[in-house]
């Protein structure tokens, strides 16, 4: 073993003198005995560096020169390897809504006990990780996803909050004179899953689908200040699609949820959906 390896670093060693003693222009050729060849030459793009071919595959190790200083084939071929940045804004903001609720499993008197007050069911989502890549290298195709954490608010349009009771989700009527709003705040952590079109450097399209766990949720009304954190059946499992336009650093987005906000059999059956802003930043 030691045999072999003095060998090999006597073999680099001949090697490495023997490329300083050749013309870089003209290059050092080795040859295995089965016909393989590895030539070592000088990177002409670069000051500094230098380049293997093996089988027909050149690997080039570059210098330290900056981009103004390449020749303009290079510029081009580095334009088109730049990073890809996607479309994944850092936070939206938004309005929730529910589709509309089958109350057949409950009594005339509580229907409707899940209309909401659309404008002040605020969505806000914030993206704290995100991965881009281009789908072609001049980058008019696209993949990106990333880690949101996600807050939903839907605020009653009724003097109610919800409670389970005989494991079923059932309107429980306020009483208080000092009644402000009532609401159930879901938090979240979702995957998005994005495929964009590029039609400019400033227009953009994308759609696909997220992914994601309710990690926690919870009734509150006012006033007095009151809050509950069992009793609302969230289901855990939630993935939907979504869609996001932009011009510039205007952007909209919509999402839809695929599954139902209350675990089944626990309440009306109903979706949820969000139109809103993103921010760019």
């Amino acid at each position: 073993m030691m045999k072999k390896t003095l060998i090999s670093l006597a073999l680099c060693y001949c090697m490495a003198m023997a490329a300083a003693a050749q013309n870089y222009d003209e290059g050092v050729v080795y040859e295995s005995e089965n016909g393989q060849r590895i030539r070592i030459t000088e990177d002409k793009n670069f000051s500094s560096g230098f380049s293997i071919s093996i089988g027909g595959y050149e690997v080039a190790f570059t210098g330290s020169e900056t981009f103004d200083e390449l020749p303009p084939a290079e510029k081009r071929r580095m334009r088109y390897r730049k990073r890809y940045r996607g479309h994944l804004s850092y936070i939206d903001f938004g309005f929730n809504g529910f589709t509309s609720p089958n109350y057949s499993a409950y009594a005339p008197s509580d229907h409707g006990f899940l209309d909401l007050r659309n404008g002040k069911s605020i969505y806000f989502g914030f993206n704290i990780l995100k991965t881009s890549t281009a789908l072609d290298r001049r980058g008019n195709f696209g993949f990106t996803t990333g880690l949101s954490l996600v807050w939903r608010n839907y605020s009653f349009d009724h003097r109610i909050t919800i409670d389970k009771q005989a494991g079923k989700v059932v309107p429980v009527d306020i009483v208080t004179n000092n009644f402000k709003k009532s609401k159930l705040t879901t938090f979240s952590l979702n995957v998005p899953i994005l495929f964009e079109a590029n039609f400019s450097r400033h227009l953009f399209l994308s759609a696909g689908g997220y992914a994601g766990l309710a990690v926690g949720s919870h009734t509150k009304y006012k006033a007095p200040k009151t809050k509950s954190r069992s009793g609302n059946s969230i289901e855990m499992f939630e993935y939907g699609i979504t869609a996001r336009a932009g011009f510039r650093h205007m952007y909209v987005f919509g999402n839809y949820g695929f599954n139902p906000v209350f675990k089944s059999g626990t309440a009306p059956k109903t979706n949820t959906y969000t139109v809103g802003f993103s921010f760019p930043f």
